[in-house]
């Protein structure tokens, strides 16, 4: 997964979110946290205010990096499974191209669930030249992921949240590894 700003010439993705109806407590669970009731909400327990916090919008870019990288990786592992030089290695990027379109599902509802509205984002394409470089950078770009993964995860204690960056990011070190085995299996 890579994270990179929007510029002119690139791809512009719009994730969809089915609507649906919130339900909530009439008392908060917890009474030493504040909690807020944004449209729409397709949970049924309350959500911690992070804007109170002053959080709201760090997390909310973070979800963003996570939907935009989880985009680009699908569009980047898709022309790398194209050079797969034998159906082991077209396994292994498969696996890691599955693993990230749930990603960027779950993102992209997570992003739906505390904004409102659905994520608009567009991402540059990894470039790439040869199968052997490809390989090097979505090693690069798993290992990145898991960390900021891992440190969102830390960053919240809200439980859907910390779900969601918790597979995220367990996943991206198992891709890493993957990729990692596939770089060196090439050069044997």
């Amino acid at each position: 997964m890579y994270h990179q700003h929007a510029y002119p010439h690139t791809n512009h993705w719009l994730a969809s979110s089915p609507a649906n109806a919130p339900h909530y407590p009439s008392q908060p669970l917890h009474p030493q946290m504040t909690y807020s009731t944004p449209q729409p909400m397709s949970m049924s327990h309350p959500t911690p205010d992070y804007r109170i916090q002053g959080e709201f919008q760090t997390l909310l870019a973070s979800i963003m990096n996570g939907i935009v990288g989880e985009a680009q990786a699908i569009d980047f592992y898709s022309r790398l499974l194209q050079m797969a030089p034998n159906e082991r290695h077209r396994q292994a990027i498969q696996h890691a191209l599955d693993d990230e379109k749930v990603h960027l599902e779950l993102f992209s509802q997570l992003y739906t669930d505390l904004s409102g509205q659905r994520p608009q984002y567009t991402f540059n394409p990894v470039q790439f030249q040869t199968y052997q470089e490809g390989l090097y950078k979505a090693y690069e770009g798993e290992l990145e992921a898991y960390e900021e993964y891992r440190d969102v995860y830390l960053f919240t204690m809200d439980k859907r949240v910390r779900d969601v960056f918790l597979r995220a990011f367990t996943d991206e070190i198992e891709h890493a590894t993957r990729f990692s085995f596939l770089f060196f299996d090439q050069k044997l």
